[in-house]
């Protein structure tokens, strides 16, 4: 009988500790037990002695975990009171999630640096604890002119990539950032948010930088231009420069000759702003001449909305051989012979005859001719293409030779 008591006592002490264990609190009970004494047939059997046990709440257990981590109480405390309710529902309902985040939260104590920010700003444990680079984005959140409109970002991007991203934006441009969004542009971080890995990249970066900086001191109306122009072309740009070493090392120069036209023209950025090609144009040797008549050609009633970047460089474009042809013509403001190039410019016949040596004076008259001939000009190009050049020549010399025909 009395081992029994003795079994007892010790399966009694056994299953409130695993009692314990398995509730997943540390607590703070104390169990002992008085020698055991056998004097003779005289048995004292053992008392258990023990200290008022106390089960650790919720978010004390917390602190205990926090701490051991290397949190400061102060900075455990202030997290664990903003964020408490959450996970207390996250580890009922999704405890699987509840486990990663407690965890990826735990292991910031390790760096003892973040505690300030934390004691402040608990708030911001949560973005750190789901960073890539954690470190990086402390920095970042110790700003204290342009923390609301970072925090703000941050809620907008929240996928673990994305605040990747935002992230390695912010630590280049932060400033920058902070005050377009200032400036009424929301939605301008966008802008910043992309890949820096190759050098394409990096110099867009570079030259995105240096145009907003001088945009942003600028008028409204000049700053607005500057943001359309980059979200309709931006993406466009940088792909460029990835893709074409010859354009990424060109590109400041064509940037140099867009700006001095729409300064001496006085015309907006979104004029230009719907043509993929219009860096193309610029390429050009009289790229810059050909952009400062642009609004000349866009302001005729027959093109049909195309642009001169459109003839020379779309999938549509004409071809190359007469490419000189609508380049002088645009040059001289010449509407005559650019309609009749922009008309007949894909006709097999037409493409054969402007490769007759022609003084200008002759090939502008040979236009008019086959403007004035309507549905009938295939067959004036046949006969001109088998006619002899002596003939050729006859035939448009003959008559008044300074008589043209207005196409209007």
């Amino acid at each position: 009988m009395p081992k029994f008591i003795l079994f007892f006592s010790v399966a009694v002490i056994i299953i409130l500790i695993i009692f314990f264990s398995q509730n997943g609190f540390e607590t703070t009970n104390v169990v002992e037990t008085t020698q055991i004494t056998n004097d003779g047939n005289n048995f004292t059997p053992p008392v258990i002695i023990t200290q008022k046990s106390h089960i650790l709440t919720f978010e004390e257990n917390l602190k205990v975990q926090f701490t051991k981590m290397g949190w400061t109480s102060k900075a455990a405390d202030a997290v664990i009171v903003l964020n408490s309710e959450w996970l207390s529902i996250q580890q009922e309902e999704n405890p699987k999630g509840f486990e990663t985040q407690l965890y990826l939260l735990k292991q910031l104590g390790k760096n003892s640096d973040f505690m300030p920010l934390f004691e402040e700003r608990p708030e911001t444990a949560s973005l750190l604890a789901a960073a890539y680079h954690p470190e990086q984005l402390a920095e970042i959140l110790e700003k204290d002119e342009c923390y609301d409109i970072i925090t703000g970002l941050f809620s907008q991007h929240v996928a673990p990539i994305d605040t990747a991203a935002l992230t390695e934006a912010l630590s280049l441009h932060s400033d920058l950032m902070c005050r377009l969004i200032k400036r009424g542009l929301t939605g301008s971080q966008a802008l910043f948010i992309f890949p820096r890995d190759n050098k394409g990249a990096q110099e867009y970066d570079r030259w995105l930088t240096e145009i907003l900086e001088t945009a942003i001191i600028q008028s409204e109306e000049q700053l607005s231009s500057t943001m359309n122009l980059l979200f309709e072309q931006g993406t466009k740009i940088r792909s460029n420069m990835i893709d074409n070493e010859d354009f990424r090392y060109n590109f400041r120069k064509l940037w140099r000759k867009f700006i001095r036209v729409t300064k001496k023209t006085q015309t907006p950025f979104e004029l230009y702003l719907s043509d993929p090609n219009l860096w193309h144009l610029l390429a050009l040797p009289e790229g810059e001449e050909l952009l400062a008549h642009w609004l000349w050609f866009v302001s005729l009633e027959q093109i049909n909305n195309l642009t001169p970047a459109d003839i020379l460089f779309s999938n549509d474009a004409y071809p190359k051989s007469l490419h000189p042809f609508f380049i002088e013509a645009i040059l001289e403001e010449d509407s005559n012979s650019l309609l009749a190039l922009l008309y007949f410019g894909h006709t097999p016949q037409f493409i054969t005859f402007m490769q007759r040596d022609l003084s200008n004076e002759l090939t502008q008259k040979s236009l008019m001719i086959l403007l004035a001939q309507g549905d009938n000009y295939s067959v004036k190009l046949d006969n001109w293409n088998k006619a002899s050049d002596v003939d050729l020549y006859s035939e448009l010399v003959k008559g008044e030779t300074n008589t043209f025909y207005t196409f209007k």
